[in-house]
């Protein structure tokens, strides 16, 4: 069985009320995650600002 359909498998038991709590934590995780990959694109485009400079012309 996937990862996927073990979620899913389990997902699909949980009552209605505990399938939102679900669904509202893994968004949780998503945005945090969103949130840790623009924070390290930010840090590359600041270690990296004078090639970047240099590239651009």
């Amino acid at each position: 069985m996937s990862l996927a359909e073990k979620l899913l498998d389990v997902f699909m038991k949980l009552p209605e009320d505990k399938k939102e709590e679900a669904i509202d934590f893994i968004e949780y995780l998503d945005m945090k995650n969103q949130k840790e990959l623009e924070k390290m694109m930010d840090n590359v485009i600041i270690e990296n600002k004078e090639a970047l400079k240099e590239l651009s012309k």
